[in-house]
């Protein structure tokens, strides 16, 4: 069998697993990019449900780990012992001056206050689940439903269906612009590219619609030329080949740039290698195209005959322009104005807890959260340590409220418990005639003791938020841009039309005046006709 049988035979096993492989390597938005394993979501308070019917609505919607103030509990000291109670329990059973009162448990209301407007808001927090996007659609259903006014930071914005809509009318526009040879190629490499558009949200769309865009300046090409060159003859097939590959990348290359600017993707792996998947399947199919070109063209009679021009038309722009125009209109104007139309303008300010990392990565070890706690310290102004109520609590917080708890019947004070401390209390005994004084140790903080504190952080509330991180943070409350899309996304994907578009078309209306005289010039030299 010819080498050329072989490849061809290879490659048509190869195209179904690499066409299926772009389900798997099309990425998914993230839904947020601030809390690690959990989704804030903020409701405007005011309305006529209660903290724990909120929580009774989110779990009927099937999340499972909500962190809310009232499912918040927290450890606090009794004389019958240590007590967990409700965090909305607290101002009922402790006055503000009770010292048991200590600073994390002032602070951590800030964990579930937020603004929407200038309007309070409740922050809840959701652990992330199966099947987390349909249960998250049911949830905004049933928010919209009650009438409450809510926010869910870094949720894209547009219904999947849409984009997908406008991405199958450019394939269908793009498809009747272009010349009977190739546009079944075309169709055939717009819909491989469709496989990887089932999450498609406007950052996808752009990086698809540039290589859509691509794929059709090289088969717009393609179409004739092979068919030309069997039949012929074409001297400049390699060099006008490798200019439409050039092309191709460009628009490839300039959509993938942009759709990763987005940042609405929390890795940008899966983009680059979805855009490499697909260009590997598109170089398959124009290489299966060429070979049945070959074998169609020797099945003919004769060669074809083909129309060539008598001089060099002039003002070959004016005749791209609205083709060109086109394409502006379906690939750019209506989904960018669908996307500013159905963008979250309700809510222009919002600010809700979020994370500060501050330099670099740690762990959760007893000695890296106190290496955390110096760092903070030295790096907090006078003002900030003295009105500490404004600062929202962090992991080394926590360990200090815990150790203040354990240790507040032995009068240690508010502090970090540093490995092998000890607790004591003078005692004083009579020894004969007299009373001696001495130092009794009645608590000492162990690696056992630290290991279930931590074990604990791990299991409620806000120590299990900060736990999720798997690294000390510091909070605070920071405003976030409500747009989800950044304006030089938007930009780039303008620029690549626009600029790139125009000039690729004024190439292809000169390159054809050009090709028409070396055709005509191949067909006299074999003595063929010319019509």
């Amino acid at each position: 069998m010819h080498k050329r049988h072989i490849f061809t035979v290879i490659l048509l096993l190869i195209l179904p697993p690499l066409v299926h492989l772009n389900l798997h390597l099309s990425p998914s938005p993230s839904l947020t990019e601030m809390w690690q394993g959990y989704l804030p979501v903020l409701i405007a308070e005011g309305g006529e449900y209660s903290a724990e019917e909120l929580d009774a609505i989110f779990t009927k919607q099937g999340w499972t780990d909500i962190i809310s103030e009232a499912s918040q509990k927290i450890e606090i000291f009794t004389y019958q012992g240590p007590k967990q109670i409700g965090y909305t329990q607290l101002d009922r059973l402790m006055e503000p001056s009770d010292p048991r009162y200590d600073r994390y448990l002032k602070s951590l209301k800030g964990y579930f206050r937020g603004n929407l407007d200038g309007k309070p808001a409740q922050v809840i927090y959701l652990g992330h689940v199966p099947d987390e996007r349909s249960i998250l659609e049911g949830t905004i259903q049933q928010l919209e439903d009650r009438g409450m006014d809510f926010f869910i930071p870094h949720l894209e914005t547009g219904k999947n269906y849409l984009y997908q809509l406008f991405f199958l009318l450019n394939l269908c526009i793009l498809s009747v612009m272009l010349p009977r040879r190739g546009r079944i190629l075309l169709l055939v490499g717009g819909a491989t590219m469709f496989t990887g558009a089932l999450s498609l949200q406007l950052p996808l769309f752009i990086m698809l619609t540039a290589q859509l865009v691509g794929w059709a300046v090289c088969i717009e090409w393609a179409g004739t030329a092979f068919t030309r060159h069997f039949n012929i003859g074409y001297s400049l097939m390699r060099q006008d080949l490798k200019k439409r590959i050039a092309l191709y990348v460009l628009f490839a290359a300039s959509g993938s740039i942009v759709g990763i600017s987005s940042g609405m993707y929390t890795g940008n792996g899966k983009i680059v290698l979805l855009c490499l998947n697909i260009s590997a399947i598109h170089a398959g199919l124009l290489y299966l195209y060429y070979n049945i070109t070959r074998r169609r063209v020797r099945r003919q009679q004769h060669p074809l005959f083909f129309p060539i021009p008598m001089g060099l038309r002039k003002g070959g722009m004016p005749v791209i322009v609205p083709k060109w125009g086109l394409i502006i209109c379906t690939a750019v104007v209506i989904p960018a104005v669908f996307y500013w139309a159905v963008a979250d303008r309700s809510v222009q300010d919002v600010t809700y807890p979020q994370p500060v990392q501050s330099g670099p990565a740690q762990d959760l070890e007893w000695d890296s959260i106190s290496s955390f706690l110096k760092q903070k310290e030295t790096a907090l102004s006078l003002e900030a340590e003295i009105n500490v109520e404004n600062n929202l609590p962090d992991i080394s917080d926590y360990i200090m409220h815990r150790a203040y708890q354990d240790s507040y019947i032995y009068g240690r004070e508010y502090s970090f418990p540093y490995p092998g401390e000890t607790v004591s209390l003078k005692v004083y005994e009579k020894q004969n005639s007299g009373i001696r004084e001495q130092d009794r140790i009645f608590m000492i903080f162990t690696d056992d003791w630290y290991t279930d504190i931590i074990t604990d952080a791990s299991k409620n509330g806000v120590s299990r938020l900060l736990y999720a991180q798997n690294q000390p943070v510091s909070t605070a409350h920071r405003k976030i841009d409500t747009f989800r899309i950044p304006t030089h996304t938007f930009l780039g994907y303008v620029a690549i039309f626009l600029l790139g578009g125009p000039i690729v078309y004024s190439i292809i209306a000169v390159r054809k005046n050009k090709k028409g005289f070396a055709f005509e010039k191949n067909q006299h030299r074999k003595g063929q006709k010319v019509a």
